[in-house]
């Protein structure tokens, strides 16, 4: 019987950081794939709060 609600847009970015954090104490070698997975998260994480991304073709 937990009293926490994991519907916050935060939990998503909170996963990630969890993820992330996981992933660096599991494999301590990885850095390049840790930095480019970081990039990823970060990237769509803005994108998720700038609705019109700047790379869009023009119709």
């Amino acid at each position: 019987m937990q009293g926490q609600d994991v519907t916050h847009d935060a939990s998503g970015l909170r996963f990630c950081c969890a993820i992330t954090i996981v992933l660096i104490l599991l494999f301590p070698c990885a850095q390049l794939l840790l930095h480019y997975y970081l990039l990823l998260c970060l990237i769509s994480y803005a994108l998720s709060c700038n609705s019109p991304p700047p790379f869009t073709h023009p119709s």
